[in-house]
């Protein structure tokens, strides 16, 4: 009896590390493959003059987490405090409406607490002379000094100032329009945990 008992019991604990193996390793494909789920992103623009295009792919191999800091590339240390260009998705930080601080990713998400991304996807933008502009459905083009952040405990790995809203030719971005529970954001939003 007691060596059934055994037999069934490791049988459990070998059922439950596989199945829990399997679902860690299906989290972490689908978070880092996040950015191939999406429909194709529409052709970036060409670059505004005296600027850099700072794609996005460039961006992905930096390696970190927000608590202990990152670790960028060489290729990306190259534009630390040069202007560039950048395209991209909005999503607000902590207002829905006239913003002029909001993250800028490189696919569309409805809210930032509900999907957060990885932090190697995400740009803190602040806008030239806190300029308030709408929150956008579609993407855009913004201009600014690009800055890689140092240290621990950061907000974001990259931060874009003085950034400006570039015209793009034949393309008026329509407002996005948000459900009430996403505006509630940070710590009073249903996605957050309490600590």
């Amino acid at each position: 009896m007691r060596r059934r008992t055994k037999r069934r019991f490791l049988f459990f604990l070998c059922a439950t590390f596989v199945f829990l193996v399997i679902a860690f390793v299906n989290t972490q494909l689908r978070r880092s493959n996040l950015y191939d789920h999406h429909p194709p992103r529409p052709v970036p623009p060409e670059p505004v003059e005296n600027t850099t295009f700072l794609k996005w792919d460039t961006l992905r191999d930096t390696k970190g987490k927000l608590r202990t800091g990152a670790e960028y590339t060489d290729e990306l240390k190259e534009y630390d405090g040069e202007r560039v260009s950048v395209y991209g998705f909005q999503v607000p930080e902590k207002e829905y409406d006239d913003v002029s601080t909001f993250f800028l990713l490189p696919i569309p998400i409805e809210c930032f607490y509900c999907s957060l991304p990885p932090p190697r996807d995400v740009l803190l933008v602040h806008m030239e002379n806190s300029t308030s502009i709408s929150i956008f459905n579609e993407p855009i083009l913004l201009t600014g000094l690009f800055t890689l952040k140092e240290g621990a405990e950061l907000d974001a790995f990259y931060e874009l100032t003085d950034a400006r809203l570039e015209d793009l030719e034949g393309h008026k971005p329509t407002k996005r329009v948000v459900s009430l529970e996403h505006q509630l954001g940070g710590e009073k939003h249903p996605g957050m945990s309490n600590p």
